[in-house]
Formats: structure tokens, C-alpha cells, sequence
């Protein structure tokens, strides 16, 4: 079973339910601005997807970020739980959608990336 972590109105979310739908592909969706994502998945997010590409740098959540906060996601600084603890309070911050399937996870919607890893 597959779970994707995402936000409703999100284009890029509506993508990848659009492109499971179409293909039959049953799923959970975990809408993290109404369910709050608990701290052992972003703990398992931040340890399995590399931080880059798991924090959304263009969000406006990311733009209202004090100056201090970005500069120790960028520079590596942030030890995995003030990033757990950012990404508890700020869960805009992650990028959409997530789809979650055992170790894989794909990060954003990719058509081609999806035909190859989604069985």
C-alpha cells in the first residue's frame, strides 16, 4: 500500500492522485495540513530523503523563515531534531507530495520516475 503525503489544494499533489487514480493504485492520502505528521516520520523522512530535496526552498513558509533558521538548514548546522522540530512546526516546508511505498520515496510528481518505481 502506498501513502502520500501532501496538501489537498497543492497542484502538484492533485498530479500525483490524478496519475495513481488513472492507474489503479490504491493508496492512502495523509494531508498533513489537517493531521500532523508525528516526529518519528520526519525523524524517518530527514534520515531516508536527502534534506535538499525534502525542504521546499521555493514556499513562501520557507521566505518567512528567520534569516538564522535557513541559514543552519542550508549550512548543514541543524542537528536532525531542530530540523524535526522546524519541520513539526512548519510542515509546509516539506516538499509535495511524498509517496511512501516500504524504503521508497519518491519526492514531487515525475511521470516517468512513478511508470519505474510504482508497481
Amino acid at each position: 500500500m502506498l501513502t502520500l503525503y501532501g496538501i489537498k489544494n497543492c497542484d502538484t499533489v492533485k498530479k500525483a492522485i490524478k496519475w495513481l487514480d488513472a492507474n489503479h493504485k490504491k493508496y492512502v492520502f495523509y494531508d498533513f495540513k489537517q493531521k500532523n505528521i508525528s516526529r518519528s516520520k520526519l525523524d524517518e523522512f530527514i534520515t531516508k530523503i536527502d534534506k535538499n530535496r525534502l525542504i521546499n526552498k521555493k514556499s513562501l513558509t520557507w521566505r518567512n523563515l528567520p534569516t538564522d533558521t535557513k541559514s543552519k538548514i542550508i549550512n548543514i548546522g541543524a542537528t536532525k531534531y531542530e530540523l524535526i522540530k522546524v519541520l513539526s512546526d512548519h510542515p509546509l516546508l516539506i516538499k509535495r507530495p511524498i509517496i511512501e511505498s516500504k524504503d521508497l520515496f519518491l519526492i514531487g510528481f515525475n511521470e516517468q520516475e512513478y511508470n519505474l518505481n510504482i508497481k
